[in-house]
């Protein structure tokens, strides 16, 4: 997470200063709070399946997790690119 951390905010940063610059201090403020909910939905999730399915099932949930993030990437990125080029 830590090593994500920094291009992350580089990268909300750039985006709030091209399309929305007013709003530069709100989407600073966001990010820390977005990391918190990833990790509380994270760890409620792997209790979850700890509790329910064993630690056996923990690696491939987080996989799970992975793919459904690598997903919502190149969506996002594909409707930024879109909406860009109108």
């Amino acid at each position: 997470m830590y090593l994500l951390n920094s291009p992350m905010q580089m990268f909300y940063l750039a985006v709030a200063e091209q399309d929305y610059p007013q709003s530069m201090v709100l989407a600073s403020s966001l990010i820390s709070i977005f990391n918190n909910v990833g990790i509380a939905v994270g760890s409620a999730a792997g209790g979850g399946v700890v509790t329910h399915f064993g630690l056996n099932w923990l690696g491939l949930s987080g996989g799970v997790f992975t793919v459904v993030a690598l997903i919502v990437l190149l969506l996002l990125n594909r409707v930024r690119r879109q909406t860009k080029n109108e």
